[in-house]
């Protein structure tokens, strides 16, 4: 698991990153019913949330960070708030500007504009489907160093209490956080993180035990009874899909994805075009949020094939656009980070 890619990750995200392009499309909440939506395409950020865990894990162990304060260090962090960052704010000046091109926001009443934009940031993370994230994932990234010094030091202490403490939250979140606030808030997204962190350390554990499958099941359960079976949970009632009882299953496909390594990693040349999909996972997230956002608006307008954006055949489309997008997108600014890196002086 040393290696510089972990190839199984990487085709887990570029699948994923496919279901979330798929479940932004504009189906009826009927359709998505019939599709089972909830067993797969809502599995995406629970999923990718687990990997975010593990990733985390595995860098700060390849690295040797040892230390609260070193995963602060400006070698350690700047390079990750980059990597988040720096494509996040495009993305905002993008979707600005294609408001402003499209008559979302006044360009002669540029101070109520501001606000607007402003407010949009902070309170919505921007615009388009799943805008939520980049702030929820930043979040994610400032809390995990914690996570992981504690699971580091009492592994089955830190897994149980960070379990029980998400419980609490919920609770507590229920009576005083809104919905809009919830929405942003990495908190959440803390114990699929932590479950990542705990597969990390006990994967290879886990083989020939069936408490990946158990834990699948008891995913698989919860899913079924509160999509299909009417049952309305009175804790995980928001976003229940990609709830806390949600994280045991996107724990076990993690875990199954990382069994299959060695196979990937042998025919990692057949597997490449995912993998790349899949490092560009991110960057096409962000096409996907202007996509469905404020470029669907705008290509309305001149486009006859978005103006049928709720016909199957357009699927294909959105699919084949936003990867080729983001993809291009990704190299091009890891081109230019790496040429500006190399020109800086040392």
């Amino acid at each position: 698991m040393h290696s510089k890619r972990v190839y199984s990750l990487d085709c887990l995200k570029a699948i994923f990153i496919l279901m979330v392009v798929i479940t932004h499309f504009s189906f009826t909440d009927e359709q998505r019913h019939r599709l089972l939506a909830p067993f797969w395409l809502d599995l995406a950020v629970p999923v990718f949330m687990v990997m975010t865990g593990y990733t985390f894990f595995l860098s700060a162990e390849k690295a040797q960070i040892s230390g609260f304060l070193k995963h602060f260090d400006r070698s350690v962090l700047g390079k990750k708030l980059t990597r988040v960052l720096l494509p996040y704010c495009i993305c905002l000046a993008a979707e600005v500007l294609l408001l402003f091109l499209t008559g979302g926001l006044d360009v002669h009443a540029l101070k109520a504009s501001a606000c607007s934009v402003l407010y949009s940031t902070v309170f919505y993370g921007g615009w388009g489907p799943g805008s939520y994230y980049p702030l929820a994932f930043l979040q994610v990234l400032l809390c995990a160093p914690l996570l992981y010094v504690f699971i580091k030091k009492m592994p089955l202490v830190a897994t149980v209490s960070g379990l029980g403490l998400a419980v609490l939250y919920e609770v507590f979140a229920r009576t005083y956080i809104d919905d809009a606030l919830y929405r942003i808030l990495g908190f959440r997204h803390l114990p699929f993180v932590l479950l990542g962190m705990a597969l990390y350390m006990y994967g290879k554990r886990l083989r020939g035990s069936y408490l990946p499958h158990l834990a699948a099941a008891v995913g698989l359960l919860f899913l079924g009874a509160t999509g299909y079976l009417g049952y309305s949970p009175r804790l995980f009632y928001r976003w229940t899909s990609r709830s806390l009882p949600v994280a045991l299953l996107a724990f076990a496909v993690v875990w199954w994805a990382l069994q299959h390594e060695s196979f990937l990693a042998r025919h990692h040349r057949v597997f490449r075009p995912l993998c790349e999909i899949g490092q560009a996972s991110y960057h096409i997230f962000l096409s996907q949020m202007l996509f469905y956002g404020p470029l669907q608006a705008l290509v309305q307008k001149q486009i006859w094939l978005c103006n049928r954006v709720g016909n199957y055949r357009v699927l294909p489309a959105a699919l084949l656009l936003n990867c080729l997008v983001g993809y291009l997108w990704f190299r091009a600014e890891n081109y230019l980070l790496r040429r500006f890196r190399a020109a800086r002086p040392a």
